[in-house]
């Protein structure tokens, strides 16, 4: 039997071609144009505040603003609802793009006011552009609750206030992705005053905490009941929790499993980090356990502007493998990944490595080098004069030689040094050398230094070394001290080899007098003194007078350091006259490190000693300078070697000036 089918009619249904509405063109509001739109449609915003609260409806719709959020303006002031409700299981497709959401108050959840700019239930729309500002409710900007995972991107979240959490956005069982956002001064009266995450999974990578302010747990983010977030690449600063030691930056508690991953907390009070995480290569103020992660200044560029300026620690320091797969764009929408080629990578991963914190450092990078003194010219402090030492004593990462040819600086002896960081003893912006040769100040011993800031231990305005050159008898022990201020005493132990192990040296500087003055001590050694907390340590009679070289950082180099101690302290340890200093290596000082290592300690101070009187010009040693001197002179006359006592000038001959300072000295000696 044959079979045959006889197609009466066939109906093929298309899809729906999608419309785009415009508002206030085609509709008077936004809802209005909600309510007549189909899946697939855009809703096209022109600039304007809308006096409304919208509801998606469950549409797989496009509501965007034509001119961007700086001017156009979801206001739900006075509604008491959220601003923008996305309650029926809209998915990505449903996306709002480019609108200040603000004035709203939330809507009912669990018996509390929810989501005041955004209320989203069980679903994944997507939120681009947007500024939520100024918004009160639990989850005051934002509020994820019922499960769910929706995007939300390049937002700026600011001045909301959280009724309880969430004075950013408050996530409740739900998996947002949060990306390229910045929240900045919102607040919150229990949690998380950027972002309350409870029983939550958020994923939040490239945004920007800043002052924000909680009464109790975390002053950015609070991460509570079991929820397993994780931050890549954010900045957090100046965040606070008003209620002690609870986290100004993140704030976990014992049942959440929080991963922190190339993110930069600085000036957050309250803690950076408080609780259990997993953290690594971050830069966490106050240090934090974990894999690269360090404790630096980042060097931000400052004034509120948060890239990492020049030389910054956290410039190709990240994980590359703690980046979300697909990120491929920072905070400010340029290049996640850029190398920077004035600084040596330190993160982890094949280059460009990524930088710590919300904003990489730019480029491009000019690698060529104009001024050909081997420095590329992106990291040239100086691009365009020759400058190899790359000398910038103030820091400015503008070169001294830039700054002197530009006129930013001056440089009035011509030496190549910004003023500004030439030695100025006296403090009145002008380098010493200058203060000298314009006469501004007197330098009557010649030695570059004007003479307000000479020894003067008499304090009679005139440096000691020109009293004692204009009346030698001031100084009649030739100490080099006047007189009337006691005499110079010192102890020097040579060299005491070898050091470390902590063994101990003691040395004994006996009958050591009472100061008058400033003790100083100056320890010198070569030795394995390469890395933070390798030591020595100094004793005076048992009491501890201080630590040295705790940072320098220099292998086997000779290094010099010095303590100091006034008087009264010192004096009061001199029991029995005699001093024991006591130089002590930490452990990790190893002797075979270094060859020939060596430790040597002196001692320096005036000291209230009688003063024993030198009469040079008794040169026949009768205790008077007399005619029997004149004769020693002519006996030695002429050219003097080593030694010639008779050289009473000084001047390498034995001559008439000799024979003048023998009168000058004529009498009994002093």
């Amino acid at each position: 039997m044959k079979r045959i089918a006889i197609v009466v009619g066939l109906v093929i249904a298309g899809p729906a071609v999608a419309g785009t509405i415009s508002v206030p063109g085609e509709e008077p509001t936004i809802q209005a144009a909600i309510d007549v739109s189909t899946n697939g449609d855009e809703i096209v915003v022109g600039p304007g505040t809308y006096a409304e609260a919208i509801d998606f409806g469950g549409r797989a719709i496009t509501i965007r603003s034509s001119d961007g959020a700086g001017v156009t303006t979801i206001d739900a002031t006075d509604l008491d609802v959220s601003a923008v409700t996305c309650a029926g299981g809209e998915g990505p497709a449903s996306i709002l793009e480019g609108f200040t959401i603000t004035g709203g108050t939330g809507t009912d959840w669990d018996d509390a006011p929810t989501g005041g700019g955004l209320l989203i239930v069980a679903g994944s729309p997507t939120i681009v552009d947007c500024t939520f500002s100024e918004n009160l409710a639990v989850g005051a900007a934002i509020a994820v609750v019922g499960g769910g995972t929706p995007t939300i991107t390049g937002c700026v979240i600011t001045d909301n206030i959280g009724y309880g959490e969430g004075g950013g956005i408050y996530v409740l069982a739900s998996a947002p992705t949060i990306d390229r956002c910045s929240f900045i001064g919102n607040g919150s009266t229990v949690n998380g005053a950027a972002i309350t995450n409870n029983n939550a999974d958020s994923a939040v990578t490239n945004c920007l905490f800043v002052s924000n302010i909680t009464l109790y747990n975390g002053g950015a983010v609070a991460n509570r009941s079991d929820s397993d977030a994780s931050f890549a690449n954010c900045t957090f600063f100046g965040n606070r929790s008003l209620g002690g030691d609870f986290g100004g930056g993140i704030f976990t508690t014992d049942s959440s499993d929080v991963t922190v991953a190339n993110c930069v907390f600085r000036n957050n009070f309250g803690g950076s980090i408080v609780g259990p995480a997993v953290v690594t290569y971050s830069n966490v103020q106050g240090g934090f356990d974990g894999a690269g992660n360090i404790d630096t200044d980042p060097l931000f560029v400052g004034g509120g502007d948060y890239h990492l300026g020049f030389g910054s620690p956290c410039i190709d320091a990240g994980d590359n493998g703690a980046v979300p797969a697909g990120t491929t764009l920072d905070l400010d929408g340029n290049d996640r990944f850029t190398d920077d080629p004035c600084t040596s990578d330190s993160g982890l991963g094949s280059p460009p490595i990524v930088d710590m914190g919300a904003l990489e450092v730019s480029g491009p990078f000019s690698l060529g080098d104009e001024d050909l003194d081997g420095v590329i010219d992106a990291c040239d402090n100086c691009p365009m004069d020759h400058n190899p030492g790359q000398a910038d004593c103030d820091g400015d990462n503008i070169g001294d030689l830039c700054a002197i040819l530009q006129g930013l600086s001056g440089d009035c002896n011509e030496n190549g040094i910004p003023d500004e960081c030439d030695t100025d003893c006296n403090g009145n912006g002008v380098a010493d050398e200058c203060d000298v040769a314009e006469g501004t100040s007197p330098d009557c011993n010649e030695n570059g230094v004007p003479d307000e800031c000479d020894a003067d231990c008499d304090g009679n305005g005139s440096p000691d070394e020109c009293d004692i050159a204009s009346d030698p008898a001031v100084d009649c022990n030739l100490d080099g001290v006047i007189d009337v201020c006691g005499a110079f005493f010192s102890f020097d132990s040579g060299d005491l080899s070898p050091i470390g192990f902590g063994a101990p040296h003691a040395v004994i500087v006996p009958n050591a007098p009472d100061a008058t003055d400033l003790v100083t001590v100056t320890v010198t050694a070569r030795a394995d003194l390469d890395a933070t907390g390798e030591t020595i340590l100094v004793r005076l009679n048992g009491t501890v007078l201080g630590i040295l070289f705790a940072d320098d950082g220099l292998p086997c180099d000779d290094v010099s350091g010095q303590l100091a101690i006034s008087a009264n302290p010192y004096n009061a340890l001199l029991t029995g006259g005699d001093l024991e200093i006591t130089l002590s290596t930490s452990p990790d000082v190893l002797t075979f490190e270094c060859v020939n290592s060596t430790i040597s300690v002196s001692i320096e101070y005036l000291a209230d000693i009688p003063i024993v009187c030198v009469c040079p010009a008794d040169l026949d040693g009768s205790d008077d300078v007399g005619f029997g001197d004149i004769l020693a002179i002519i006996a030695a006359w002429g050219p003097c070697g080593v030694p010639c006592p008779e050289d009473l000038s000084g001047n390498g001959d034995v001559d008439f000036a000799d024979i003048l300072a023998v009168i000058g000295a004529w009498g009994v000696c002093p």
